[in-house]
């Protein structure tokens, strides 16, 4: 692993200066010109009709209607009840019942065999030939493909540094019998062989089939049928009989009452009545007049004035501060006499 410093942005509240313009409330004076109306009042005289009361006594004549009672024969007729016996002859009906034969059809339900021919699916096995595929593969060694892979005994700055050679796969140290470079490192692989072959399945399909049945099946058929059947008639028969038969007769009567009748007599009274009677007076009056004048007035308004001020607000800044992380260091080959140089090149 080795050290890097790199940029991050970091979020950080600072005070700041801003204009702002706000309103001041202030108290001026204006003058307004107001309408008002003023009365006038003058004293004026005028002649006013007027009407009272007189009450009058007078004599009147006039008609009356007066009740007289009188005795009166009066005739009516009266409904005096008369009772009468009479006989009569009259018709009955008598129920009567009697046996009837009648005939009617039924029908008896018989149960008959009958054959048929069903379909009936059955599940039979089948033997089909398909194709399969089979991968015979086998695992190959290979060498591994590195990106850098220096001779031994030299130095690789573009690996970014030196490395032991036992790095790079040799199995002795550099400058000895594995020669001026590295082994390559060795890797397994599958190498696929696919093959196609042909197998016997068995599948099962249905089939259907045609199979001969016996079955039940219920007929009705008619069949006549006699019963006997009770049945009301009706007798008419006359027998004797007697009754009352009420009758009214009118009977003339005469009777006495009282019955009042009215007349009309002339008869002299006296009669109050209120007359009205116009009369004329002088009165004083007042007259009042209106006038518009104008008046100036004086008032105090509240006045919204802008002032500008000056205020601190918190505002977000972005940024950039240094920070140091870790980060894995790159791999090179390097050969045991550049120990010397480990300290500034592999960093």
């Amino acid at each position: 692993m080795m050290e890097k410093v790199v940029m991050v942005p970091e979020w950080t509240t600072e005070k700041q200066k801003i204009k702002v313009t706000e309103y001041k409330e202030e108290c001026q004076e204006r003058s307004t010109w107001v309408s008002k109306m003023v009365p006038k009042c003058e004293k004026k005289t005028r002649e006013v009709t007027y009407h009272e009361m007189v009450e009058q006594c007078k004599e009147v004549e006039c008609k009356v209607m007066k009740p007289v009672m009188k005795t009166v024969d009066v005739s009516y007729t009266v409904c005096v009840p008369v009772t009468v016996k009479k006989d009569g002859v009259r018709k009955v009906c008598k129920p009567v019942w009697i046996d009837e034969e009648r005939e009617c059809t039924v029908m008896v339900p018989t149960t008959e065999k009958k054959s048929g021919v069903r379909k009936v699916m059955k599940c039979v096995p089948v033997i089909k030939k398909t194709t399969i595929c089979e991968d015979k593969g086998q695992w190959v060694q290979q060498a591994c493909e590195t990106p850098c892979a220096p001779a031994c005994g030299s130095c690789a700055p573009a690996c970014g540094g030196c490395a032991p050679a036992v790095a790079c796969g040799c199995a002795a140290p550099c400058n000895s019998a594995c020669g001026s470079a590295c082994a390559p490192a060795m890797k397994m692989v599958w190498v696929p062989n696919v093959v196609q072959r042909e197998v016997e399945v068995t599948c099962y399909e249905t089939q259907c089939t045609e199979e001969p049945y016996e079955y039940c099946v219920t007929v009705c058929k008619p069949e006549p049928k006699k019963y006997m059947v009770k049945v009301c008639k009706t007798e008419v028969t006359e027998e004797p009989y007697s009754w009352e038969e009420t009758t009214y007769k009118h009977e003339p009567r005469t009777c006495q009452k009282q019955v009042c009748e009215w007349e009309c007599v002339t008869e002299k009274k006296m009669v109050k009545e209120c007359v009205c009677v116009p009369k004329t007076k002088t009165e004083e009056y007042t007259e009042t007049t209106w006038e518009c004048v104008k008046e100036e007035v004086k008032h105090m308004v509240k006045v919204c004035t802008p002032v500008c001020v000056e205020k601190e607000v918190d505002v977000q800044v972005c940024k950039m501060v240094e920070k140091k992380i870790m980060v894995p260091a790159p791999t090179c080959c390097a050969p045991a006499p550049c120990a010397t140089c480990a300290p500034t090149c592999c960093k």
